[in-house]
């Protein structure tokens, strides 16, 4: 263990935090939650930013370049475009040093006392495209085949040493229909089994999270399931940022339009779980007929066949291509999953509080 001496970000106490989605796992509201919780993060010496300024100056620049336009950066050689990571969006937090920047020692030449301990502050760093985006999520190969390449490629670039590695995972009988219905919101309609490449035998979380463990030998796991979230995404954000349950969210609840704009989100994030049953029924028969399906299709089959979670009616529910049986099976590889999850050194499984503890 590195000593008191070494850099801060090797610090068990306030490492810097890497959270890697995945995607389809609560993560638009945690970020919203986050970006609500400054004054706590900022109070507790951690730098969060927002997940669209955070993808826009360094997960698009540094992992899909193709997809980004021209950023003015360092020098002809620098990974990283040149602006320094920023306190939660909105936030009186004072600006941290670009990480490259960073020193061994937490202090740069000219730096006052005040700016050295600011800048020994950690950073908590949110974005579910590092793993992949989200129509390269599943291959025939398994779940995020390059996702430790990435991660491993952002973390350096950032000069992050074995941060806390977070990830939210998901049972595949929800995870795969939801993540498709996440990749037609965005990409050309294709049929579910030309989205659902990967065989049974290759679905594991456990893959995943042993790839991540080899690129970053030194880091703990911090592992969340998305099926124990909902109504405690408060408790969630106090496990990661070690604060107290009470801190989270804070800041929007002290604005009485802003307990408006939370309800709002919960609603909204309800409805991103995806497409209706019925809709994307539609879809399909359409594509056979046609060959194709444009937006405004896909627009009427939505409208024409709106979800709503608290109606079990045939149609009106989230998405589902399974049989009875292929649940089943699939339920069996989760479970399975979890059991050898828990069998992984450097990994710590987040126990959700019960209902009535949650405050």
């Amino acid at each position: 263990m590195p000593s008191s001496s070494s850099s801060f970000r090797h610090r068990d106490i306030h490492r810097d935090i890497l959270w890697l989605g995945a995607h389809k796992t609560g993560t638009t509201y945690l970020q919203d939650l986050l970006s609500h919780s400054a004054t706590a993060l900022a109070e507790a010496h951690r730098c969060y930013i927002d997940m669209q300024s955070f993808r826009s100056l360094y997960t698009r620049p540094l992992l899909y370049p193709s997809q980004s336009a021209p950023q003015k950066t360092t020098s002809p050689d620098a990974t990283v475009p040149d602006a320094p990571l920023l306190g939660a969006k909105g936030t009186t937090a004072p600006l941290l040093v670009p990480p490259l920047a960073r020193q061994e020692n937490g202090q740069i030449d000219g730096q006052t006392d005040a700016q050295a301990r600011t800048a020994q502050a950690s950073y908590l760093l949110f974005d579910e495209n590092i793993l992949a985006l989200v129509q390269d999520v599943v291959h025939r190969s398994g779940l995020y085949p390059e996702g430790a390449e990435r991660a491993l490629r952002m973390a350096g670039a950032l000069n992050l040493e074995a941060p806390d590695i977070v990830l939210g995972i998901r049972g595949f009988a929800g995870y795969l229909p939801s993540l498709y219905c996440e990749v037609l919101k965005s990409m050309p309609f294709l049929p579910f089994e030309d989205f659902n490449t990967a065989p049974l035998t290759a679905l594991s979380w456990y893959d995943v999270i042993d790839r991540l463990q080899a690129a970053f030998p030194r880091s703990r796991l911090r592992i969340y399931r998305a099926e124990d979230l909902r109504g405690r995404e408060e408790a969630l954000l106090a496990w990661i940022a070690d604060l107290p349950v009470a801190q989270i969210g804070k800041d929007r609840r002290a604005c009485p339009q802003s307990n408006a704009r939370q309800s709002n989100a919960r609603q909204s994030n309800a409805r991103r779980e995806g497409f209706s049953h019925a809709a994307v029924t539609a879809l399909h028969q359409l594509y056979q007929q046609a060959g194709q399906v444009s937006p405004a299709d896909l627009a009427a089959c939505l409208q024409a066949h709106p979800r709503n979670a608290s109606d079990s009616s045939p149609g009106r529910t989230a998405y589902s291509p399974w049989s009875a049986r292929e649940r089943r099976d699939l339920e069996l590889v989760y479970a399975l999953d979890l059991e050898a999850i828990a069998t992984l050194e450097r990994v710590e499984i987040w126990t959700p509080p019960s209902r009535k503890d949650r405050f």
